[in-house]
C-alpha cells in the first residue's frame, strides 16, 4: 500500500500468548466468541485508516506498507512495536480516601475495573488495608499481539475518500461536501455544533485533507434552519 492510501481493513486482534480475541470488528466473529473476550460494543463496521498516518500501533502500520487489497494476513507483533513494555513506575499506590472520593459510584468498584484519576485511566489491582493499587499502563502493554486482517477496500473516488478521511479523524459521519474552485466546503452534521471535542478536532481534520486529498482552503458551515414550533423535530 501507498502512503497516503486511504483504506478498509476487516481485522480481529488477539493476545498471541493467550490466545485470547481482545477485539474484531468482523461480523462472523463477533456471532463465534459469543460472551467471550472480543469487544462487541459497536456494530461491526470496517476500520478506515490512512496509510502511514501513525494512527495505528507502529507493527501494524509498517505491516500495512507491504499490504495488498483482498489478501488475508496474520502477523505478531511485540510489545515494542505494539504499546510497549510494562512501565512498573506506573503502577501506583494511592489511598483508598482518594480512590473513593475519585469514583462515581464507589458501589461499583472492583478488581479489574477501569479507573479515571485526575484524568488518567487506570486498572485497580488491589483494594485492601485502606490502599489501592492501580496500574495506569497502556491494557494492552508488554503484550505481544496477533492481528488476522485483510485490506477489503482501498478508496479511490474522491468524494467518498473525503468522507472516510473526516471520519477517520472524528469517528462520525453525516458530513456533506461540496468542492469549488476556491475551496472546499464542509457541511457539518447537527450534533456535532454540541461536542465540546470539535474545537480541537477541526484541526486535525485540516490537516489530514490538506495531508491526504490535497485540499487547501477548507470552510466549515453549520446549518441553523427556523424551528417552527410544534413541528416532528421539536416533538421528538
Amino acid at each position: 500500500m501507498d502512503k497516503g492510501s486511504v483504506i478498509q481493513i476487516e481485522y480481529t486482534l488477539y493476545d498471541a500468548e493467550a490466545g485470547i480475541v481482545i477485539e474484531t470488528n468482523r461480523a462472523d466473529e463477533q456471532e463465534s466468541t459469543g460472551d467471550g473476550g472480543a469487544d462487541q460494543s459497536q456494530e461491526a463496521q470496517p476500520l478506515t485508516t490512512i496509510v502511514g498516518s501513525g494512527r495505528l500501533i507502529p507493527g501494524f502500520e509498517e505491516h500495512l506498507e507491504e499490504a495488498e487489497e483482498g489478501v488475508d494476513y496474520s502477523i505478531e507483533i511485540p510489545a515494542e512495536k505494539g504499546y510497549g513494555a510494562k512501565d512498573p513506575d506506573l503502577v501506583e499506590t494511592i489511598t483508598q480516601d482518594r480512590l473513593l472520593a475519585s469514583v462515581p459510584d464507589p458501589r461499583s468498584l472492583q478488581i479489574g475495573s477501569p479507573v479515571t484519576i485526575n484524568n488518567r485511566v487506570g486498572i485497580l489491582q488491589l483494594l485492601a488495608a485502606g490502599r489501592a493499587r492501580i496500574d495506569f499502563n497502556h491494557p494492552l502493554a508488554g503484550k505481544t499481539l496477533r492481528y488476522e486482517y485483510t485490506v477489503t477496500k482501498v478508496i479511490k473516488d474522491e468524494h467518498e475518500k473525503l468522507s472516510a478521511i473526516v471520519e477517520s479523524l472524528t469517528g462520525r459521519s453525516g458530513f456533506s461536501f461540496e468542492s469549488t474552485e476556491e475551496a472546499l466546503v464542509i457541511t457539518l452534521p447537527d450534533d456535532l455544533r454540541y461536542d465540546a471535542r470539535w474545537g480541537s478536532t477541526k484541526f486535525d481534520v485540516v490537516g489530514g485533507l490538506r495531508e491526504h486529498a490535497d485540499a487547501e482552503t477548507i470552510i466549515f458551515k453549520e446549518i441553523h434552519p427556523i424551528r417552527v414550533a410544534g413541528d416532528a423535530s421539536e416533538e421528538e
